[in-house]
């Protein structure tokens, strides 16, 4: 068995891909009697420290997506930044920039909002004993964080973990409102777009999200799909259905997005380390390479400090089988712009012999560095 697991960590490794993993932590303690909003940092939430991170990079995961909750990084829902956590929010995307990688920032609040520890809101949705809350709040929070690192071009935006409450009309309204927000402020980043129904690949079809986001477009965008392959695709399980379920539950929402011309950014999948649920890691690896036309991206869920010995988890030293799950090799991005082939001289004529000439000194290499907040991230460049 470990020569399999061997052998799949290499077939997962064989393409250069993007290899993209949740940092879980900021969002713990939000759901249930465990709630504590917006709660204290290093008591009921945590945000991974440098040594973590450079853990969970030196394994491979180069892009990491960091959950974070709106009550805890603003005060209230249309507030300033709360300083603490903007702070170590600061920090984390310098270290994993200064490590050579980029960032998915991911709103992990469902569609909604949390007042206290028990009263909530929904953006754009009637519910008994919930707010119906208007886009401006989320779209604020967004305003602000795009304002913040739209000069980072290593740092997406992924503007809301899984809605679930909202119709996929109803969510539309308020995905649209985000979207215009975030490009107010002259940011051109990735934006990361989701469906409602906790935005399933596997019910992207029929949860009425394809014919919501059919006429959806921007100027760079992908739309954020998640996927388990448990019996109801809840991620709540060690089993999976079948060593094919992976790309079985993709297939619809891979056909649809290339119909559209879309991309997809696949934000959350996971397994346990067991041979079936292993095989169907590998198959979905497989598939998505092969669609890589339509799959930009992925990020397995997840790693992070707290994790313990959740059977999910890839924080070192966990997770050694399932960090196979490199399977960000759907992702080699292709060229948006890619270069026509050159209209050939009607009367060509030879090329003249050109007088020898030194080459060119080469560009030295060096540092470039850029400030986020209070951190600098520093990376390899050339200098010109």
């Amino acid at each position: 068995m470990k020569k399999l697991f061997a052998a799949l960590v290499l077939c997962l490794l064989a393409s250069p891909a993007l290899a993209q993993v949740n940092m879980a932590g900021a969002e713990f303690a939000t759901s249930g009697t465990r709630s504590k909003i917006p709660g204290v940092i290093g008591s009921d939430y945590v945000y991974a420290t440098n040594s973590q991170i450079d853990a969970v990079m030196q394994k491979g995961w180069k892009h990491i997506r960091i959950p974070i909750r709106h009550e805890r990084i603003v005060n209230g829902l249309m507030g300033d930044f709360r300083a603490a956590d903007i702070a170590e929010l600061d920090r984390m995307i310098a270290r994993v920039i200064s490590n050579g990688g980029s960032v998915n920032i991911d709103v992990h609040n469902y569609g909604g909002f949390k007042f206290n520890n028990t009263d909530i809101g929904y953006y754009n949705h009637n519910r008994t004993g919930a707010t119906n809350l208007p886009p401006d709040g989320i779209v604020d929070l967004w305003k602000r964080l795009a304002e913040r690192y739209k000069s980072l071009t290593a740092v997406s935006f992924g503007i809301m973990n899984e809605p679930n409450r909202q119709s996929a009309s109803e969510w539309r309204v308020v995905a649209d409102a985000i979207v215009a927000g975030i490009r107010s402020t002259g940011a051109t980043n990735l934006i990361t777009v989701p469906g409602t129904s906790w935005t399933g690949a596997h019910s992207w079809m029929r949860s009425g999200n394809a014919a919501a986001m059919q006429s959806f477009t921007d100027t760079n965008y992908a739309f954020e799909m998640h996927q388990y392959f448990d019996a109801d695709s809840s991620g709540t399980s060690a089993d999976c259905v079948s060593a094919t379920i992976g790309s079985e539950r993709l297939k619809a929402a891979t056909e649809w997005m290339r119909a559209k011309g879309a991309k997809g950014y696949l934000g959350e999948y996971g397994v346990a380390d067991n041979p079936t649920c292993l095989a169907a890691l590998q198959d979905m690896a497989t598939y998505m390479r092969a669609n890589a036309d339509v799959w930009m991206g992925s990020a397995y869920w997840a790693a992070g400090p707290w994790w313990g010995n959740y059977k999910y988890s890839v924080h070192p030293p966990r997770g050694a089988n399932q960090t196979a799950v490199v399977l960000a090799a759907p992702l080699p991005t292709p060229d948006p712009t890619p270069t026509p082939d050159p209209i050939p001289d009607p009367t060509p004529t030879p090329d003249p012999i050109p007088d020898p000439t030194p080459d060119p000194t080469p560009a030295p290499a060096g540092k470039c560095s850029m400030a986020v907040g209070a951190f600098t991230a520093t990376w390899d460049c050339v200098i010109k």
